[in-house]
């Protein structure tokens, strides 16, 4: 799902073997989109490699409702 999301959000096709979170970080600190503050957490944790971390599908929906 994180993937997909960041896919959606950067406009970049998703690669195998991508660090999805490393590109995230770094585009955050370069300022290159301009997400809200709720798309960068949401993005951050749907990436998280530990898959306990990650949230819920009803979460998700809740996150993607959050202006």
């Amino acid at each position: 799902m994180g993937v997909m999301y960041c896919s959606l959000v950067s406009g970049e096709y998703p690669a195998t073997g991508t660090d999805f979170l490393g590109r995230l970080r770094a585009a955050q600190d370069l300022d290159l989109f301009s997400f809200t503050e709720v798309s960068w957490s949401a993005l951050e944790r749907l990436l998280e490699p530990n898959p306990l971390e990650r949230p819920a599908a009803s979460e998700v929906v809740k996150i993607m409702k959050m202006k």
